[in-house]
């Protein structure tokens, strides 16, 4: 940019000007309020300087008021305060002032920095840039070159510190470590031709989501629940008591697969309809549990791979179905009772959850807090922990940020695809859909697994 360039140029040639505006540009942080800040001191604040003045630490849940206060000792690491490196020619400045004036807390203490809004334009236009071209307007359009280069919209508001580039609520389901971001900040200083960034510590770990579960751990899950399929499964002549274990393993692995294809909430009363077993598509779908004004309809897609591990329940709940029958001749009425309650599960009642244990008395719902308790000690203690692990495996995998908020069925995130002004229809969404599940199922090694029907019939 020609006007970084400018400005460069003159900052090392001694304009102070030049450096505010730069350094405000850099963090985001309109010139007057930079001045101003206790950007030297040394105890913590929203926003300072470290020793070396290369990175400028800011206190993130200052920022992000969304971003859970606590985190979980199984989730992925993640840190409150994110050290932004500052390209190498400010940060020589700015320690160049510092070693010049040891006592100053403010830019506004240093000598030649304690700048008007006046002052700041003049010195604009005395570089031989634009008069329409303002302190403001350079540092308010700071995210655009990432935006032209088609970043994703996460890294792009962390890139630049505008966090108005995405929804803030999407902060909170994302695990953006910190390697994506040095090399979004390394990509934005070329763009700038500001060059390379000041040395500085790369901490383990991420930002933002403090309870998403890492993919290894989530295909470690996936494998254990599969292989305890396998191994529960009973002989033909199994009592109650084995066709029960064997069908609680199921279910668990069967939510475990919907949870992540669907992005489940973790909550108990909004789950998802037996109609599912029969339908490929959900209209008007609510899994929120909030007043009508403050959440929207979704439609949700089955994709393929999904639509197979469904079938194979569907088979399973009537081989089961079945089997309590042929037990309830030595066993009571209770298991006729559940087997019937099975058949109305298998022909897609609406009332009817789709995921179904065996209680003592009748069939009980199966929700995402039982799938959680099914994790074990070691799972992240959140019942939406799956939700938090979409966003990253799908951003790893290329898939745009408003792609994956309505994947999450976020009302403000999938705005610009489900609006009436979208230029995508019902039919593309649902493509997205289908093709976001098969990533996510591929990324986690998850394939579907049948319970006591192991495959089904061909049709001719």
């Amino acid at each position: 940019m020609h006007v970084a360039r400018v400005l460069r140029n003159a900052a090392l040639n001694g304009n102070g000007s030049a450096l505010v505006v730069s350094l405000a540009h850099w963090c985001g942080v309109a010139c007057n309020d930079l001045i101003e800040l206790p950007l030297f001191s040394r105890s913590a604040g929203l926003i300072r300087l470290d020793a070396s003045c290369g990175t400028m630490l800011i206190r993130l849940e200052g920022v992000l008021t969304e971003l859970a206060k606590t985190a979980s000792s199984n989730a992925l690491p993640t840190a409150t305060t994110l050290p932004l490196p500052l390209p190498r020619w400010i940060a020589s400045l700015l320690l160049a002032f510092r070693e010049t004036h040891p006592t100053a807390l403010k830019l506004s203490d240093v000598e030649g920095l304690a700048l008007s809004g006046v002052q700041i334009r003049t010195a604009l236009v005395e570089m031989g840039l634009s008069r329409r071209l303002t302190a403001q307007r350079f540092v308010f359009a700071r995210a655009l070159p990432l935006m032209e280069a088609q970043k994703d919209a996460a890294l792009v508001a962390f890139g630049t510190l505008d966090f108005s580039r995405a929804e803030k609520v999407s902060f909170a389901y994302q695990h953006l470590s910190h390697s994506e971001l040095l090399e979004i900040w390394a990509e934005r200083s070329i763009r700038l031709s500001w060059g390379e960034l000041a040395l500085s510590s790369v901490p383990a770990g991420g930002y933002c989501s403090a309870v998403t579960p890492s993919a290894e751990a989530l295909r470690n899950l996936g494998a254990r629940l599969s292989d305890r399929v396998h191994q529960t499964r009973p002989g033909p002549n199994a009592g109650s008591m084995w066709l029960r274990q064997h069908h609680t393993a199921v279910v668990t692995y069967v939510g475990l697969m919907a949870g992540i294809c669907l992005a489940l909430r973790g909550q108990e009363k909004t789950l998802l309809p037996a109609a599912l077993l029969t339908e490929d598509t959900l209209q008007r779908w609510r899994d929120k549990a909030l007043p009508n004004s403050r959440t929207q309809d979704s439609i949700v897609i089955v994709g393929p791979t999904l639509r197979l591990q469904l079938s194979l329940l569907r088979a399973h709940y009537r081989a089961l179905a079945s089997r309590l029958r042929r037990l309830a001749r030595s066993q009571g009425r209770t298991a006729l009772s559940i087997a019937d309650q099975l058949d109305e599960v298998v022909s897609g009642i609406p009332n009817c959850p789709l995921l179904v244990e065996l209680g003592d008395e009748s069939i009980e719902a199966f929700t995402p807090l039982n799938l959680q308790e099914a994790c074990g000690t070691g799972w992240v203690g959140k019942g939406d922990a799956l939700r938090h692990a979409v966003h990253d495996l799908l951003r790893v995998r290329g898939v745009e940020h408003v792609v994956r908020e309505t994947q999450l069925r976020h009302t403000a995130g999938s705005r610009a695809l489900l609006s009436p002004l979208s230029t995508w229809s019902q039919h593309d969404v649902g493509h997205e859909s289908a093709r976001c599940q098969e990533l996510l199922l591929d990324a986690l090694q998850l394939i579907p697994v049948g319970g006591l029907i192991q495959s089904l019939e061909r049709r001719a």
